[in-house]
């Protein structure tokens, strides 16, 4: 089990784009953060997405719509199955 101090990953994302490196390594099970950090995750993901295939954007729309579909069953606690 791997515990990283919150500070220090404070410091290194506002020194950089590291945000991303450190989440790699760490692994967390649970992840919060400031909306400032959601919207660059965001940013990144659709900085991506503009230079894939239209295949690929087409699959990830798709797994965002599924993983969608399962925390909103979680978040009316009903219990997500292998189809959701």
């Amino acid at each position: 089990m791997v515990f990283y101090n919150l500070h220090n990953i404070s410091e290194c994302c506002f020194q950089g784009d590291k945000l991303g490196e450190i989440l790699r390594e760490v692994r967390p099970t649970a992840f919060l953060g400031v909306p400032r950090v959601w919207e660059k995750i965001q940013e990144r993901m659709v900085a991506v997405s503009r230079s894939q295939s239209t295949m690929k954007r087409r699959i990830a729309v798709w797994a965002k719509g599924v993983g969608l579909k399962g925390n909103e069953r979680v978040m009316n606690r009903f219990v997500a199955g292998l189809l959701i």
